[in-house]
């Protein structure tokens, strides 16, 4: 899977300005104990999916977090959308 250099760019601070800093903490913490999604993307490379281990799906296409698609539910970005750009 090629990286998509957008999703890289964003550091800690720019996730949380863009969300909130317990939805990053918990996002991170997810992710770094091992429950964090399992991380693919499309042929292209443009669409970044993560999969989590109870069954929420999240896709993240060019155009920025605003564009990002989750099966929970959430309006606007969640913790599922964060974890799949720490993923």
């Amino acid at each position: 899977m090629t990286a998509r250099a957008d999703l890289l760019a964003l550091t800690e601070d720019a996730l949380v300005s863009l969300t909130n800093r317990g939805l990053y903490k918990r996002a991170a913490k997810e992710v770094a104990g091992g429950t964090g999604p399992t991380v693919d993307a499309d042929a292209d490379g443009d669409v970044v999916r993560g999969t989590f281990p109870d069954g929420v799906v999240c896709a993240l296409p060019p155009g920025g977090l605003e564009a990002a698609e989750c099966s929970c539910g959430a309006s606007g970005a969640c913790r599922h959308v964060v974890g799949v750009v720490l993923a």
